[in-house]
């Protein structure tokens, strides 16, 4: 997954009104002419979780992927 800083997340969710969850998110970016690869990319964010600014967007967005990857590798974690 593209990381936060390569999509321009920051861009796209200029005057953004925060705090706001996922679709609010993902519906302000495409008005703000978001691509497709931008929204997926949002849509990947927890759906009830009440984001308080772009860097937490950005910070969720980022250590997202790298979740992904490990659930995605059998969902073992080394504690």
């Amino acid at each position: 997954m593209a990381t936060a800083e390569s999509l321009n997340i920051e861009k796209h969710l200029k005057n953004m009104h925060f705090p706001a969850k996922r679709e609010e998110i993902v519906a302000h970016a495409r008005q703000q002419g978001a691509d497709e690869q931008v929204c997926n990319a949002l849509r990947q964010l927890p759906a009830q979780q009440q984001f308080n600014s772009v860097s937490e967007v950005s910070k969720t967005l980022n250590s997202g992927s790298s979740d992904q990857n490990k659930s995605q590798a059998g969902g073992k974690r080394d504690f």
